[in-house]
């Protein structure tokens, strides 16, 4: 696990910091005993999750921070947002999720005595995770600071908290952290309204008929199980689009690349589980992590739908042994 703590009372030690954390800056108070505190967990594809703890009114003037950034609002506000380019001034209270700017704008606004986290990560991961081609992709763009609904907004909280949690467990595996931030990325393309364009080409319907193409895909998954995958890798070694990968594998095996992979993932854990035995240290939480299940709640709830049992059931063979 990588992290940072930061704690301080003076103004230009917290500008310093801030700037360094995201992008260069300028901040101002009136405050007479300003303190800020933050807490920074970090992943892959550059994937940051802060807790920051800012106990006096703020002013912020920011430049384009090149990565997507998402605020969730625990006590406090944000206030007079405002994205360069904007006519119009926005403001956020607590229990609120947002976008603060696309990664190419500078923007501005005033955080009153707040908790709250923030969110950052490579806007290419939406693109690829969104199944944008890997050869000059068109980046996918938020189109909108608020989500699409508040059961959204509501989902993607969970899953910042989810992704934070998973970051920093002792013992998260290299494969866990990736499908953290993957599944983080998929709730973001799911709660705000994107340019991201989610229907096939007529030369990608075509390729998508060619079993041969998923076959190479398979086999690439079954080689390499235990290593991040993504869209574009398996559509290269397939030798087509990603997009029509995707639609290969929903017209051959009515599921999606990512699905898949999570299943195939999941059969591994079950042959560790099974193959472990009461005394010899084996645990479902460190076999989940290996195969990349970093919500053991989820992992659990996946595992009994696929093997009618609970994980720690085929640990210790009880279902075995009962039958």
């Amino acid at each position: 696990m990588d992290s940072v703590v930061f704690d301080s009372t003076d103004l230009d030690r917290i500008e310093t910091f801030l700037s360094d954390a995201y992008a260069p800056m300028r901040i101002g108070s009136t405050a007479p005993s300003p303190h800020a505190h933050v807490d920074r967990v970090e992943g892959p594809d550059d994937l940051t999750v802060d807790h920051i703890d800012l106990g006096f009114e703020m002013l912020y003037d920011v430049s384009a921070l090149g990565k997507i950034c998402l605020c969730s609002i625990e006590s406090g506000s944000v206030e007079d947002h405002r994205v360069a380019g904007s006519r119009h001034a926005t403001s956020f209270g607590p229990g609120e999720v947002f976008s603060f700017s696309p990664p190419d704008r500078a923007y501005r606004g005033r955080i009153n005595e707040a908790r709250y986290s923030i969110t950052m990560f490579d806007p290419g991961l939406l693109t690829e995770v969104a199944g944008g081609q890997s050869d000059n992709p068109i980046p996918v763009r938020l189109l909108d600071h608020r989500p699409v609904t508040r059961r959204r907004g509501e989902a993607l909280r969970t899953a910042i908290d989810d992704a934070a949690r998973a970051l920093s467990a002792p013992g998260v595996t290299p494969l866990a952290r990736d499908a953290a931030a993957r599944d983080l990325a998929a709730t973001v393309l799911r709660t705000f309204p994107t340019t991201a364009d989610q229907g096939p080409t007529s030369a990608d319907r075509d390729d998508a008929m060619a079993s041969a193409s998923l076959s190479r895909a398979l086999d690439l998954v079954e080689a390499h199980t235990d290593e991040p995958l993504t869209l574009p890798e398996l559509a290269a070694a397939a030798g087509v689009t990603p997009r029509a990968l995707q639609q290969a594998f929903r017209r051959y095996l009515e599921t999606t690349p990512s699905e898949y992979v999570r299943r195939v993932r999941l059969d591994r854990a079950h042959d560790d589980l099974a193959a472990g035995e009461r005394d010899d240290g084996t645990t479902v939480t460190d076999v989940a992590m290996r195969w990349g299940f970093y919500h053991q709640g989820r992992f659990a709830s996946a595992y009994r739908r696929r093997y009618g049992e609970a994980p720690h059931e085929t640990l210790r063979g009880e279902q075995s042994a009962r039958r």
